[in-house]
């Protein structure tokens, strides 16, 4: 989650899928506009309370990074925590985009409370540094690794 991963900028991607790690989902700015297509409701009745209702969820749903709190997105978050096994995060922050950092915080509180380990990652659209972000992502796996291994220990 974090900066949008977009064209020509496929190299978190790549990278999180070579060091062994599962992508479970890709979450940024854009992600809760994708619920629109699915919501039905917002398509009946008049014209004006159809289109009350699309500006209304489209605003309800506004995930922007320029917003201080970002309610949406942080709600959608905290929903997909309590749903999901995440065994962690990869937070990513395009370089100069430093608003995505503002919001990184209060995400670390909430994935604390479920013991979900977060690594910042901040990068830009260059690729001289992907050996460099290989090594610690590579590190990030490996530590995961080592939680899932004192996990069934526990159990056993």
């Amino acid at each position: 989650m974090g900066s949008p991963v977009v064209f020509p900028n496929y190299k978190i991607p790549f990278l999180v899928n070579d060091v062994g790690l599962t992508l479970l989902d890709s979450i940024d700015c854009s992600v809760l506009k994708h619920d629109l297509l699915h919501e039905r409701n917002s398509f009946k009745g008049s014209c004006e309370t159809m289109i009350r209702n699309i500006a209304s969820a489209w605003y309800d749903r506004d995930a922007s990074s320029v917003f201080v709190r970002n309610n949406a997105l942080f709600g959608y978050i905290s929903n997909l925590v309590q749903k999901r096994d995440i065994e962690g995060v990869v937070y990513h922050v395009l370089k100069g985009q430093i608003e995505y950092d503002f919001e990184l915080e209060r995400f670390e509180t909430l994935f604390s409370k479920y013991n979900i380990p977060v690594f910042r990652l901040e990068t830009d659209y260059q690729y001289q540094d992907v050996e460099q972000l290989r090594i610690r992502l590579e590190a990030f796996s490996e530590m995961l690794a080592q939680n899932r291994y004192k996990e069934v220990r526990r159990v056993k």
